[in-house]
C-alpha cells in the first residue's frame, strides 16, 4: 500500500448550481502520486481527527492569504479583509495542529508554509519588500540534505514569512536576506514560500521535496 498523503483543498463556487465547491490544482495529487505516495483530500473538517489518523502524512497547500488572527495580529484596514477564507484557515489550522501533535510528516508549500510558521507562533509578513521574480536561495538545515546548497523558484507571493516560529530554523534565505522557508530540527516537517509541484517561468517542477515526504510517511 502506498503511504496515504492527505491534501488541503481550496474553497469555491459553482456559479451554475450556486453550490460551495472544494478545488484543487491536479499539479499536487500528481506529484504526490509521482512520488509514490496515494494522494487523499480532506473534505470536511468534522473528520479531521480521522484523517490525522488515517493518514500517514500532510500536504499544506498554497492559497489566500492567512487571518491575522491566527498569528496574533489584527486587521487596520477593511481593504485587507479581501481574500480572506475562515473555512480554509479553520481546516489548514486544525489538521496541521493534529499532525504535529501526532509527530507525522508534514510539507508545507506556498501558504501552508506560512500555516507551520504560525502553528509555532510565527507571524505571517503581509507586504514583502520589492524582491525579484526569480530568486536563488541559499538553504541550510534538512533542506541542504534534500535539496542541495541553494534553490532557485519563482516568487507567486507579495507576502510570506514574518517571525519565525518558535523551535523552528530558517530553511532558505533569499539574497535579500527574506525567510522564504522554514524547517523543524529533528522532525519531517518542512515549509517552502514556493511551488516545486510544478513549472514555473521556465523553472521545472521538483518532485524532491514530495519524495522526502513519501519516504518519511512510509516509516
Amino acid at each position: 500500500m502506498r503511504p496515504k498523503i492527505l491534501i488541503v483543498t481550496e474553497d469555491g463556487f459553482d456559479p451554475v448550481f450556486g453550490s460551495a465547491n472544494l478545488v484543487i490544482s491536479r499539479a499536487y495529487s500528481d506529484a504526490v502520486y509521482k512520488a509514490g505516495g496515494l494522494p487523499l483530500i480532506a473534505m470536511d473538517i468534522r473528520t479531521c481527527q480521522e484523517y490525522a489518523e488515517l493518514a500517514d502524512a500532510l500536504l499544506l497547500t498554497g492559497g489566500p492569504v492567512i487571518h491575522p488572527a491566527r498569528y496574533g495580529g489584527i486587521v487596520r484596514e477593511f481593504s485587507e479583509m479581501a481574500g480572506f477564507s475562515n473555512t480554509r484557515d479553520d481546516m489548514d489550522f486544525t489538521l496541521g495542529r493534529l499532525f504535529l501533535e501526532k509527530g507525522k510528516p508534514v510539507l508545507g508549500i506556498g501558504r501552508g508554509a506560512c500555516v507551520i510558521n504560525a502553528l509555532f507562533g510565527g507571524t505571517v509578513e503581509k507586504k514583502l519588500p520589492e524582491l525579484p521574480k526569480i530568486s536563488t536561495d541559499g538553504l541550510s538545515g534538512s533542506l541542504t540534505g534534500l535539496l542541495g546548497g541553494n534553490v532557485t523558484f519563482s516568487r507567486q507571493y507579495s507576502w510570506g514569512i514574518g517571525k519565525i516560529g518558535d523551535g523552528l530554523e530558517p530553511g532558505a534565505v533569499s539574497p535579500e536576506g527574506i525567510v522564504d522557508a522554514v524547517v523543524y530540527p529533528g522532525h519531517p516537517v518542512w515549509g517552502v514560500v514556493w511551488h516545486p509541484e510544478r513549472e514555473l517561468d521556465g523553472i521545472p517542477a521538483d518532485e524532491r521535496l514530495f519524495a522526502a515526504l513519501v519516504k518519511e510517511a512510509a516509516k
